[in-house]
């Protein structure tokens, strides 16, 4: 099972890159799954979340 989610609303823009994955995003209610390679923007005063995929093992 993945972490618990918390959502949370930011107030500035987020570019994230991922080296591992899948770790699943949630941005204004819809879902995405991203992975190594993968670039997400989450732009200023979105609602979002993530939680990791139960496949991701934590180092």
């Amino acid at each position: 099972m993945g972490l618990s989610r918390r959502v949370h609303r930011i107030d500035f823009h987020v570019l994230l890159f991922f080296r591992e994955g899948p770790v699943h995003h949630m941005i204004d209610f819809a879902e995405y799954e991203v992975g190594a390679g993968d670039v997400l923007w989450i732009r200023a005063r979105c609602t979002a979340s993530r939680r990791r995929s139960s496949t991701w093992a934590r180092r």
